[in-house]
């Protein structure tokens, strides 16, 4: 086959891909996981049943593929805008707002990762590699930036991991409660109430004191 044929059947096969994963999404967020049938995935998608098992071998694989390509894109989002920011506080602030702007952007995938019913701060059912690979790297990204807290006297001493999780289970019981006051509930409320609770729960009073004065 020539270089120009494959480039071609490469591109049809990421197109097809994309197709499903978003049809996938939805339809997981519908159904839940035991519900949903490839046949409502495929239909969704607007191609065969045959194509959709030309992508993925099955169910498990999708929703495998889902987690692993928004997990992708929010761990670049994150290490992106918080990385830079010399402030430790600034950064976490600035991560819980990216965080939370991600997820209720894409309400299906946070309708799925929420209806799972697991652990957040444990990583849930983290069923391949490069999910166990990313939830390591995002949570170390929190307990890193927790760390230069504590060596900058804003944050109190304690353990940088165990915060890490507490933030991240924080953060699921937030987004729980948004996603089920529905139409009442405000994104930028939210994103406001997210960064107050991390803050008293990461900060000194020295620092506490020295924000209200601001």
């Amino acid at each position: 086959m020539s270089p120009k044929k494959t480039n071609v059947r490469e591109a049809r096969r990421e197109m097809y891909r994309t197709l499903i994963l978003e049809a996938a999404e939805k339809i997981f967020a519908e159904s839940g996981f035991d519900a949903a049938k490839m046949q409502d995935v495929a239909s969704a998608a607007g191609i065969s049943l045959g194509t959709l098992y030309g992508i993925f071998e099955g169910k498990l694989e999708l929703f495998t593929a889902i987690h692993e390509e928004r997990g992708r894109e929010l761990l670049e989002r994150a290490s992106s805008v918080t990385i830079p920011l010399d402030d430790p506080l600034e950064a976490m602030l600035m991560g819980v707002r990216t965080y939370i702007e991600f997820l209720v952007a894409r309400p299906n995938y946070l309708r799925i990762h929420l209806f799972e019913g697991d652990a957040w701060a444990f990583g849930g059912r983290l069923r391949t590699e490069e999910q166990r690979r990313q939830f390591s790297l995002g949570l170390q990204l929190i307990a890193d930036l927790y760390r230069r807290g504590m060596e900058a006297g804003l944050f109190f001493e304690e353990d940088p991991e165990l915060m890490a999780r507490l933030m991240i289970a924080q953060h699921q019981v937030l987004l729980a409660d948004f996603v089920e006051r529905g139409d009442d509930a405000k994104l930028e409320a939210l994103i406001q109430r997210a960064q107050t609770h991390l803050t008293r729960l990461v900060a000194t009073p020295e620092t506490l004191a020295r924000l209200e004065r601001n």
